[in-house]
């Protein structure tokens, strides 16, 4: 039990290492899986995320189409 616990411990730090490196570099959002969606959208579409003030759409693709982006988790 004890080196799971250990393993439990150090996926943990990873995770929150991570977690914080998102954050920062997706502009400080605490909702990383809203905000990496808006990131894959808008490399998709090769359209611009808008600022968080937007709230009718998050990316606006070049010939001006507005896009918003929803996420769900997972539910089991």
């Amino acid at each position: 039990m004890e080196s799971n616990f250990e393993f439990l411990v150090s996926l943990w730090k990873n995770y929150n290492n991570a977690s914080s490196l998102l954050t920062k570099a997706m502009g400080g959002t605490a909702n990383e899986v809203g905000e990496f969606a808006e990131v894959l959208v808008a490399k998709y579409y090769n359209g611009e995320q808008l600022p968080a003030s937007n709230k009718s759409a998050d990316i606006k693709t070049p010939d001006g189409k507005l896009i918003q982006v929803n996420q769900e988790k997972l539910k089991n």
